[in-house]
C-alpha cells in the first residue's frame, strides 16, 4: 500500500516537486516526536505513522492539511468509537479516519 501512495505521489505529473513532498514530512515527524512523549498505551501504532509518511509525501504541500484533517476526524472518531464502546481509554482505529483526511486533502 505504501508504495501505490508512493507511486500514485508522482502519476500524471511533468517535473515531480520532491522539495514540497519532503517538506510535508515535517509535521509527520512532529507526530512522531509528540508521540513518543505519551504513555505507551495512548500512542498511535506504527502503521498509523508510516500511513501518515506516505499519505503527507504523495499528496506534497498539502500533505500537512491531510494529517489535520485525519488528525481531528480521528479524535472525534475515536471518542465516539469509545463512547459507544463504553471503553473510554480503549485503543481505536486510525488509520481509516486518516484515510478520509487525506481524501479530503487531495481534493483541496
Amino acid at each position: 500500500m505504501h508504495v501505490c501512495l508512493f507511486l500514485c505521489a508522482f502519476a500524471g505529473r511533468g517535473v515531480p516537486d520532491i522539495s514540497g513532498a519532503l517538506l510535508s514530512l515535517v509535521p509527520v515527524f512532529g507526530m512522531v516526536a509528540v508521540s513518543l512523549a505519551l504513555p505507551a498505551d495512548r500512542r498511535p501504532g506504527g502503521a498509523d505513522i508510516k500511513i501518515c509518511a506516505a499519505g503527507a509525501f504523495a499528496l506534497g504541500r498539502y500533505g500537512a492539511a491531510g494529517m489535520l484533517f485525519g488528525m481531528l476526524s480521528g479524535a472525534l472518531g475515536g471518542y465516539l468509537f469509545n463512547r459507544i464502546k463504553q471503553d473510554p481509554g480503549g485503543p481505536f482505529p486510525l488509520i481509516p479516519f486518516l484515510g478520509a483526511g487525506f481524501a479530503a486533502a487531495l481534493f483541496l
